[in-house]
């Protein structure tokens, strides 16, 4: 069941306990076959009560932190979409520390596509590690706690063919939250798109949890000129 879990939904830090099982399952055959005496009802009651923990401790994790997966939408349109990173340049940066900076955003589009275009769906969080840097921090929490949501997968797929269906399709804007991120509603703005909207989503540089763009640069949200 372990190997299974890894091949599926790959290794994570909330599966710890129970990679360790067979490990420890192992050893205790091992030590049981050594010792054949029979084990009196303190002992049993102990080994019941830490058996009781561990099992706590192992299915605790995957609950409070589940790699969660979004219900399909349920329009009549496949969703792609595409990332932008754009530079306004005549318009300067006054959240950076760079006074000659020029403002920079990254820029997502879901939109109608043509079935015949798909490809393998996407991840729902890209660049992981650096936005779940920013998550946690603003959560307080270490930054290993968000790595799970590396695994989980939306509906999109990438730069597929807009759809001929229509010739106009209504254009949306999302924008997030202070320090939020472009795919916090991920699940509403594909079921939008999926029912002939063109939706935008836009990463506020220095507003939001985490901003990365395609060089590697990230831009963590600041609480600079609030």
């Amino acid at each position: 069941m372990v190997i299974v879990q890894m091949v599926a939904e790959g290794v994570s830090w909330r599966m710890i306990p129970a990679y360790l099982t067979p490990v420890l399952l192992t050893a205790y055959l091992y030590v049981k076959r050594k010792n054949i005496k029979p084990r009196k009802w303190y002992v049993l009651t102990i080994q019941t009560v830490l058996l009781t923990v561990y099992l706590a401790i192992t299915i605790i994790p995957p609950i409070v932190m589940p790699v969660f997966s979004f219900e399909k939408p349920t329009g009549n349109h496949s969703v792609g979409t595409v990332s932008y990173h754009w530079t306004d340049k005549k318009r300067k940066e006054t959240f950076g520390i760079d006074p000659e900076a020029k403002r920079e955003l990254m820029v997502q589009v879901w939109y109608p596509a043509n079935e015949e275009s798909e490809k393998r769906t996407n991840q729902y969080m890209r660049d992981v590690p650096e936005k779940e840097e920013g998550m946690a921090q603003l959560m307080g929490l270490p930054d290993f706690m968000m790595s799970h949501l590396g695994l989980v997968r939306v509906h999109s797929f990438s730069e597929g063919i807009l759809s001929d269906r229509q010739e106009r399709y209504p254009v949306l804007i999302f924008s997030h939250g202070n320090a939020g991120n472009r795919n916090q509603n991920t699940f509403q703005i594909e079921e939008l798109a999926s029912r002939g909207y063109i939706v935008v989503g836009i990463d506020h540089t220095y507003n939001a949890g985490a901003t990365v763009f395609p060089d590697g640069r990230t831009m963590k949200y600041s609480t600079k000129d609030e």
